[in-house]
């Protein structure tokens, strides 16, 4: 049994928990090595059962494979995605490569989509959607396998196809493919951007990239020279960005507005009607921003923290990579890079591990001056998490709570 919105790749601000949880019995095994190439008949769960949130359960019914795909989707209901069309007679065969672009040639076509979410108890269609499969979008067509002689060949998968729910925006990607939309059915992705993705952003906006971060594999299809911008909850077009949003991975829940653009050579803010605040022009873009909190903006570059003022964009202070990490543990450690991070509005709580991946350390930082305030050394396989204004730590075979 799986239950509830699987996480995608995309980072996402998470949504409000809604008040039904949706589970599929007999879901396929995902640790089934999977076929050469996709199955022309979608494998689905038996069932589908939904649960209130005291666990009562408050109806089931019975899966038919021939509706498609089907994956959790937002508020009570379930994704059903299916390819529609004779099958392709080159699905299947052996593709070669371009030497100049490492892209597949002679690619064959693929069949069109039709995507439909509908409730998850009753089967109740909510909204459809069909979408014509799409030349160029070859390197969502292939597939590889070994060929015997420690090489490998490259396959025509031409039924590959992927649902997933990324906060309450839906997903659907494959072989000539591209769309997201929201949970009422507006298409929010532009269909002339086979590479852009979408996400949610805090205060309910959302933020279209063109920059095709957010999509998987490789093609001439970008880098694009397109702008990226910021849309209204229906979708419509707020704002043109000047660079690529920066978003943060952890807020105090203040600044919930605040746009935080890389452009010209710098970080510049932005409201969320696309007026600037500050611009640090010149001064060198950071690689990422870990928090906004705690009145500041903490960035981060090659392992050294920069907290900026949220409302003016100067400097507060900085924390070097030497006084962040331990340097009982770190002598040898080289390079490190962030992952996990939290804050209470008082401190920055970053997880940092070395390049094996092995070496991690919890730290936390006070965002009024920068001083590290504690450290923690991390199991290899250890996970911080918050859950609920609680601090833990995920092991293989236990819980602890921090604090």
């Amino acid at each position: 049994m799986s239950c509830g919105v699987v996480l995608g790749y995309a980072y996402g601000f998470g949504s409000a928990p809604g008040d039904e949880l949706v589970c599929l019995v007999g879901a396929p095994d995902q640790l089934t090595a999977p076929a050469d190439v996709s199955p022309v008949t979608p494998t689905v769960a038996r069932s589908v059962v939904v649960l209130d949130a005291d666990g009562e359960v408050l109806g089931r019914r019975d899966l038919d494979a021939a509706d498609g795909w089907a994956v959790p989707g937002p508020d009570g209901s379930l994704v059903r995605a299916l390819r529609v069309g004779e099958v392709p007679a080159g699905h299947g065969t052996e593709l070669e490569e371009d030497p100049r672009s490492g892209e597949p040639e002679d690619v064959p076509p693929g069949r069109d989509v039709v995507v439909v979410l509908e409730d998850a108890l009753t089967g109740e269609e909510r909204w459809r959607h069909e979408l014509p499969f799409t030349d160029g979008l070859g390197w969502n067509c292939i597939g590889w396998v070994d060929d015997g002689d420690g090489g490998s060949r490259m396959l025509a998968d031409v039924e590959r196809l992927w649902t997933a729910v990324v906060d309450d925006l839906v997903q659907v990607d494959g072989c000539g493919v591209s769309a997201w939309f929201g949970p009422g059915g507006a298409r929010l992705d532009d269909p002339e951007l086979p590479a852009d993705g979408v996400l949610r952003l805090p205060d309910g906006a959302l933020y279209r990239d063109a920059s095709g971060q957010m999509s998987w594999g490789y093609s001439s299809a970008f880098p694009t020279e397109e702008r990226s911008v910021v849309l209204a909850p229906d979708g419509s077009v707020r704002w043109e960005t000047p660079g690529p949003l920066l978003l943060p991975r952890a807020s105090d829940g203040r600044e919930l507005g605040l746009r935080l653009v890389r452009a010209d050579g710098g970080l510049a803010a932005y409201g969320a009607d696309g007026a600037e605040r500050w611009s640090g022009s010149g001064t060198g873009a950071p690689e990422e921003v870990l928090a906004v909190a705690g009145g500041v903006v903490v960035t981060a570059t090659a392992g050294e923290l920069t907290a900026l003022d949220v409302s003016t964009g100067s400097e507060r202070w900085t924390l070097g990579s030497a006084g962040l990490r331990d340097p009982d543990v770190t002598d040898d450690a080289g390079a490190y890079s962030f992952a996990n991070t939290f804050t209470d509005g008082e401190h920055l709580i970053v997880a940092t591990q070395d390049w094996s991946g092995r070496d991690q350390q919890l730290v936390a930082v006070d965002l009024t001056d920068g001083d590290v305030v504690w450290r923690t050394d991390l199991a290899a396989n250890a996970w911080p998490l918050a859950v609920q204004g609680a601090l833990l730590v995920v092991e293989d075979a236990s819980v602890s709570r921090l604090g």
